[in-house]
């Protein structure tokens, strides 16, 4: 059956304050992850805070896709990421308490690979801006949400042919 959790803190006099909704018959982000082909890069920009609901299964498919994810206890860090499935790719990955930005131009190379389109990525936990930006050749393509903002490129079609938002700071599902 399909059904909602609705989470809540406990504010003062007694009043709820909604934190989000855990809908746990959709998928997780390690499903998402799972789904990744070949020659498709993976776009990572978090916004706010997208630690606190990581576990050990989202570190090991990140892995499998070439980045380290050392986001455990970095609570309301920026992090950037190019991954993906790409034969002789090199990643890039930067984790870091202040505010990330990070360009490519055409033809920058990650490894062997070439990119073949301009690429400008931002990211900054809630102290240092709460935003996230994924712009592929002038067009933004994250969806600016707490949490995992996630581009996927297909280096063969040479095209974004996905973009996601998981909330991972209250969990990882969808």
């Amino acid at each position: 059956e399909n059904y909602k959790i609705h989470a809540y803190l406990n504010g003062q006099n007694d009043k709820k304050l909604p934190v989000g909704i855990v809908n746990p018959n959709k998928y997780s982000l390690v499903d998402y992850l799972n789904t990744i082909t070949d020659n498709q890069l993976v776009l990572i920009s978090i916004k706010d805070e997208g630690t606190v609901g990581i576990t050990p299964e989202v570190t090991a498919s990140m892995r499998k896709l070439g980045l380290e994810c050392l986001l455990k206890g970095k609570v309301r860090w920026s992090y950037l990421a190019v991954g993906g499935k790409v034969e002789g790719m090199k990643a890039i990955e930067f984790l870091d308490d202040t505010e990330l930005e990070l360009k490519l131009t055409k033809g920058s190379k990650l490894g062997n690979i070439t990119i073949p389109f301009e690429l400008y990525m931002k990211s900054a936990g809630f102290d240092t801006g709460n935003i996230s930006s994924i712009i592929i050749d002038g067009q933004e393509y994250s969806q600016n949400k707490r949490g995992m903002n996630i581009v996927i490129y297909d280096l063969d079609k040479k095209e974004v042919v996905d973009s996601m938002h998981f909330d991972t700071y209250l969990s990882i599902y969808k």
